[in-house]
């Protein structure tokens, strides 16, 4: 499993403008419904947002990975976000978060849910790949340096 299997280049946001977690949350929820019409974008945060409130998905190290699994969906949906400054996300370790990525998936769909928070956790781990893709200025940027690390690590 390859989470450029998933996100497409049209799914990735470089600046992101929210102040805090709703706010960066309901970004990405927008900027996602902006591209695919056919999610009710309003259910959408509203599990993402019962989701967090059950346990922060800020992970640490600057990565955030909210998501929920959402009635209705028929596919997995990727939405990636930087923002320059960080955005406090109650994360474990007290750091902002920069990089996001926010998943939403089918109801039915708990082992994928597993394995690819797995996979992301696994991915956003690395510091060579965080510090890469907090430089990026184009989604083009974002895609091609997560493509490039899955290429090179998950044979």
């Amino acid at each position: 499993m390859r989470i450029t299997d998933y996100l497409k280049k049209e799914d990735i946001k470089v600046f992101l403008t929210g102040k805090n977690k709703k706010e960066i949350i309901g970004e990405l929820v927008s900027f996602l419904g902006s591209h695919h019409p056919d999610i009710n974008t309003k259910e959408v945060l509203g599990k993402v947002m019962e989701r967090e409130g059950l346990e922060t998905t800020g992970i640490g190290e600057g990565v955030a990975i909210p998501h929920a699994r959402v009635d209705n969906l028929e596919d997995v949906h990727v939405v990636f976000g930087l923002h320059r400054e960080g955005v406090g996300f109650n994360a474990l370790d007290g750091k902002p978060a920069r990089i996001f990525c926010l998943v939403l998936y089918p109801a039915a769909e708990i082992s994928l849910q597993i394995r690819f928070l797995a996979r992301l956790s696994r991915l956003f781990h690395v510091e060579d790949l965080r510090d890469k893709l907090c430089t990026c200025k184009k989604p083009d940027e974002v895609f091609d340096t997560i493509k490039s690390f899955e290429d090179t690590h998950f044979h």
